[in-house]
């Protein structure tokens, strides 16, 4: 399944989209972090 974000202000437009499979399970949990870890603005 298809999931993103827009991100925007001012100054810029953020895209962000993915794809994440359910298996296997592990790499799953790892991409779940990496997309928590984003952060955007100041």
């Amino acid at each position: 399944m298809w999931n993103g974000y827009v991100v925007v202000n001012d100054s810029y437009v953020y895209t962000v989209l993915y794809f994440q499979s359910k298996t296997p399970s592990d790499s799953y949990q790892e991409s779940v972090k990496v997309l928590d870890s984003f952060t955007f603005g100041k």
